[in-house]
């Protein structure tokens, strides 16, 4: 598997690469792999009913989604 680089971060932010140079694409071992799809696995499961009560108790509402591409 390869991660491709598409943005870095300044001042805490996404932002652009600033060369067209900068794109690269990366080799990643399986242990990343597994580490990355589980935390993904994690991610997207549905909030427990424990969790959405407490949300709807403190009027929670979701961030925007991240337009970053894995």
């Amino acid at each position: 598997m390869k991660l491709g680089v598409e943005e870095q971060r300044q001042d805490g932010q996404a932002a652009p690469l600033k060369a067209d140079h900068s794109y690269a694409v990366l080799p990643i071992g399986s242990f990343l792999v597994d580490k990355y799809l589980s935390h993904m696995a994690r991610r997207t499961a549905s909030p427990s009913d424990d969790v959405l009560r407490y949300r709807k108790q403190r009027r929670w509402c979701p961030r925007p989604r991240s337009t970053t591409r894995w």
